[in-house]
């Protein structure tokens, strides 16, 4: 009796555990056939491919050229971000401009040889738009880069925005964005985005370079020289087309280059593929020459220290030197040190000058730039005499006399020989020359003086040909109680030394008419 409550004791506890197993049995594990494993030693992840960085070159070949970089439009990079660019400029001998908030760009623009904007996304007003596009065909180099990942944000109208704000920049060279991204599903560095790209044409652009890979770039439409595109399965996100869609070009100039994507510039990016390569190439771009100054660039003329050169008729008084003394002032804030030498040294640029007519030391100049002196035979005209007011009754002057009172020049016409002075810009392959000429030592002393004041408001001016009106530069300004004063002295010593007339004296009398009572 015993045994059964035991045995059943043991039934009534092991019974749950019974039904628990029965509700949430799901059969016995059988291992069946050995199922291959992959081999990991197989797999490989794709990489990007990366390329030794070529020499850089740390001589100063490219000193007195200014690189202008815009900050001004709330940009969306770094400094830090494109070290790899900046480096390259200052390892050549280049200097770093900024444009910020408070600087005018005009003038700006007028000191630099080539300006990078990269990423605008605030507007920019049409004087600088003007501004820019008289810089480049001056000769200015411009580098454009946009980008769709640097905008306000990821939205779409964000990202027009910013394309918009650097196609106005683009608008007179013919290169435009578009409002998109490129990507390659079928070959690309690991993500869709990441594209490769390849030379579409040979120019000092894409030299040396095979392939890139840029990372989430714009396409570009434009009339003129493409330099990288992607293969035919390269597309745009505007449309899903492709057919060797542009990612960067150039100009017809060849002075504007325009770039889809930033990302390539910035570390460590810029060491994969051949892309280490075009931030060298786009380095050279921006340094491959000083362009040429015109007067629309006043007084910002000079990339080398000045020489003043003083020819015949011209010494040295107190207020020639006054004059250097300033300009030194001026120019050493734009490390262009002024000195005044004999002859031509190689290294400067000179300001020559002079009083016409021009002696052998400037026809030169005048001669290089057709201007006609009446061959030197310059005659001030004399103070009027007695004899001259009876000359004067005569019908008509004498035709070569008349002819001796002009000067002629080119784009201008005839100058009156007197009340006026010239500027001349002439430039040679290593040497910059302004030449200034008028009929005296103080007028021409005046006119260097407009390069203190930094303006050429007096003046007709082409690229390189100023016609100043003499009298307006030398005129001194004198203050308004001492005109009042002057013209008070006079108008007493008037009415000192002024006889009153003798008056006749009237005596009255008496009229006919009868008084009436």
């Amino acid at each position: 009796m015993k045994n059964k409550r035991l045995f059943l004791a043991l039934v009534f506890f092991l019974l749950p555990f019974f039904f628990r197993g029965l509700w949430f049995y799901r059969g016995f594990y059988f291992p069946g056939n050995k199922i291959n494993s992959p081999d990991f030693k197989e797999i490989t992840v794709i990489q990007p491919p990366l390329s030794t960085l070529p020499a850089v070159p740390v001589q100063a070949s490219y000193s007195g050229i200014k690189v202008l970089f815009d900050l001004a439009h709330t940009n969306k990079f770094t400094f830090t971000e494109i070290e790899a660019l900046r480096n390259l400029l200052l390892q050549q001998g280049a200097e770093i401009l900024e444009l910020e908030i408070k600087n005018d760009l005009t003038d700006l623009l007028n000191k630099a040889d080539a300006f990078v904007v990269i990423t605008p996304v605030d507007s920019y007003s049409i004087k600088d738009l003007e501004a820019v596009e008289n810089f480049v065909q001056r000769g200015g180099r411009l580098l454009v880069i946009a980008d769709p990942t640097r905008s306000y944000s990821e939205y779409d109208t964000e990202r027009e925005k910013s394309v918009i704000l650097a196609n106005e920049i683009l608008e007179p060279f013919k290169i435009s964005f578009r409002n998109d991204y490129v990507y390659n599903l079928v070959e690309n560095e690991g993500n869709y985005r990441n594209i490769f790209i390849f030379p579409d044409s040979r120019n000092s652009v894409t030299r040396n370079i095979s392939q890139l890979v840029f990372y989430a770039s714009h396409s570009l439409e434009t009339q003129s020289e493409v330099l990288f595109t992607g293969n035919e399965n390269t597309l745009s996100s505007l449309d899903d087309k492709g057919n060797a869609l542009p990612v960067a070009a150039m100009d017809e100039s060849g002075n504007v280059l325009v770039i889809g994507d930033m990302t390539f510039l910035t570390t460590p990016y810029n060491q994969v593929a051949d892309n280490y390569q075009l931030v060298l190439n786009i380095s050279d771009f921006l340094l491959k020459k000083s362009r040429t100054r015109t007067l629309a660039d006043f007084p910002n003329l000079f990339t080398r220290p000045i020489s003043i050169r003083l020819t015949e008729g011209i010494n040295l008084d107190k207020e020639l030197l006054a004059v250097i003394s300033d300009m030194k002032e001026k120019f050493n804030s734009d490390d262009l040190p002024v000195v005044i030498l004999e002859k031509e040294e190689e290294g400067f640029d000179q300001i020559i000058l002079g009083t016409f007519p021009p002696n052998d030391q400037l026809r030169i100049y005048t001669d290089f730039f057709g201007i006609n002196f009446n061959d030197g035979k310059f005659n001030p005209t004399p103070s009027p005499t007695a004899e001259d007011e009876i000359e004067l009754e005569e019908p008509l002057p004498d035709a070569t006399k008349l002819d001796d009172s002009f000067f002629l020049f080119p784009e201008f016409g005839k100058i009156p020989s007197e009340g006026f002075g010239f500027l001349l810009l002439y430039q040679e392959e290593n040497r910059t020359n302004l030449v200034i000429l008028s009929d005296s030592l103080e007028n021409v002393v005046q006119l260097l003086n407009l390069l203190i004041k930094g303006s050429l408001e007096i003046c007709l001016a082409t690229d390189s040909i100023a016609v100043c009106q003499q009298d307006a530069v030398y005129l001194p300004y004198i203050p308004e109680e001492e005109i009042l004063a002057e013209i008070a002295e006079e108008s007493m010593e008037e009415m000192e030394f002024t006889q009153t007339p003798n008056l006749p004296t009237l005596t009255p009398e008496p009229s006919e008419t009868s008084t009436p009572s």
